[in-house]
């Protein structure tokens, strides 16, 4: 095992049962470089290389730096640093022995950064979509998984954290899907119970007070368009009652009115709450549940998708300075914080990066050390629960040991992992 501070695998044991099938790359994300893709023959990195491999003029790379090489017994990437003058790190741990790679994990080799992604299978050829930029595989994935369910009449329900990108997916149905009517948009969570129906399905004249004219909801304004219902977790329970019947006749009943009218409304729903448990509590309705994930479509958090993040941080800047009518510039970080900014958690997701592209813009581009610290906010929490013996091994053995993957699994770091093993008497 390594000492403090290294990188080293747990077990060197075979995970068990046979390995699926896995397509792998290495993207150089700092500076923006190619994806190299990794397959059962090594790859080494370095600055001069003597023989095949992948060559970067990087003055604080060794000639040979490090390789990574297929671990077929375990279906995973190895990374094996070559007795390199300046180091390599795997997820800001310097690696002394050999070190499994996860998928997602940030490599950083002199001022060179790179991401390693691992999905199988490889994702489908996906369309270009402006709502939706980025070449992580997962975006990529979702972008595939776009095309279909753009093509389909039937309600989707979009899910993931809170700043992922949501209501872009749902504009990306919309563009995608051809229709000719509207894209309207509806927080539920922003309005009162007493409005959101209003809002929703419409009023006449004297339906209530201050009703002084009849009014067309958002059903109706996005008739053969498509209506996004962001946070539907949130609606209240009388309202879902008539947005199931409105789903299922095709048909709305404006508030105070006598006679529905018909609507083709193609319906995106979109949350970051657990509907199931909302369910189980009695806060949401089965029915309405069902007849909203026909189609279900989940989009990833940023942590999930770092080889996009330096250029959503450059795509953000470009947004800030093309509104105020200033001229481009290009991001100014090094690779200290380039890597800052891929092993963030982002628990705010986008907001978090707009946030520091404004910074950065106040700083003519340059993302210096304050603007991370202020982003990131890096200070000490109170982490997540200490788990015991049994629940460390469970972990354990579903990561086939690999003790970066069980340090993800708890929110912790791979020190911790090993005190708790040492403590448990489990290495």
């Amino acid at each position: 095992l390594a000492p403090m501070g290294g990188v080293s695998t747990l077990s060197d044991s075979p995970a068990p049962g046979p390995a699926a099938p896995v397509e792998a790359r290495l993207v150089q994300v700092f500076p923006r470089g190619a994806a190299h893709a990794l397959g059962p023959a090594p790859l080494e990195v370095g600055r001069a290389l003597e023989a095949e491999g992948l060559t970067i003029a990087d003055p604080r790379l060794s000639r040979r730096h490090f390789s990574v090489r297929w671990d077929a017994p375990r279906a995973r990437h190895r990374l094996c640093d070559l007795g390199s003058h300046n180091g390599t790190t795997v997820d800001g741990e310097r690696v002394i022995e050999p070190v499994a790679l996860a998928d997602g994990a940030v490599i950083r080799a002199g001022d060179t950064v790179f991401v390693h992604e691992r999905a199988a299978p490889r994702p489908a050829a996906a369309p270009t979509l402006p709502d939706l930029p980025g070449d992580a595989w997962v975006v990529r994935a979702l972008r595939a998984a776009l095309v279909p369910a753009a093509a389909d009449p039937a309600p989707v329900l979009v899910s993931g954290e809170s700043g992922t990108g949501k209501e872009r997916v749902a504009r990306a149905l919309h563009a995608l899907s051809g229709r000719p009517g509207r894209y309207v948009a509806l927080n539920c969570a922003a309005l009162s119970a007493q409005l959101v129906e209003s809002q929703l399905f419409g009023h006449v004249q004297g339906a209530f007070t201050g009703a002084v004219a009849d009014r067309e909801g958002l059903f109706q304004a996005a008739h053969r368009g498509t209506l996004l219902l962001d946070e539907v977790g949130d609606l209240p329970l009388p309202a879902q009652a008539k947005l199931l019947r409105a789903l299922q006749e095709g048909e709305v009943r404006p508030v105070g009115a006598v006679q529905s009218r018909a609507v083709d409304v193609r319906v995106v729903a979109a949350t970051h709450r657990d509907l199931d448990a909302a369910v189980a509590a009695g806060a949401f309705r089965a029915d309405l549940l069902a007849r909203l994930r026909i189609i279900t479509l989940n989009v990833p958090p940023l942590r999930a998708r770092r080889a996009d993040l330096l250029g959503w941080v450059q795509r953000m800047l470009d947004v800030h300075h093309a509104t105020r009518g200033q001229p481009r510039r290009d991001v100014d970080l090094d690779a200290a914080a380039a890597q800052r900014i891929l092993l963030a958690r982002w628990p705010d997701n986008l907001r978090g990066l707009e946030r520091l592209a404004y910074l950065a813009a106040q700083a003519d581009g340059r993302v210096t050390a304050d603007a991370l610290d202020a982003v990131l906010d890096e200070a000490p929490r109170p982490g997540p629960p200490t788990p015991d013996a049994a629940a460390l091994q469970a972990a354990l053995t579903k990561h086939g040991g690999n003790i970066s993957s069980v340090a993800r699994h708890f929110g912790r770091d791979r020190r911790q992992i090993y005190r708790w093993l040492d403590a448990y008497g489990l290495r």
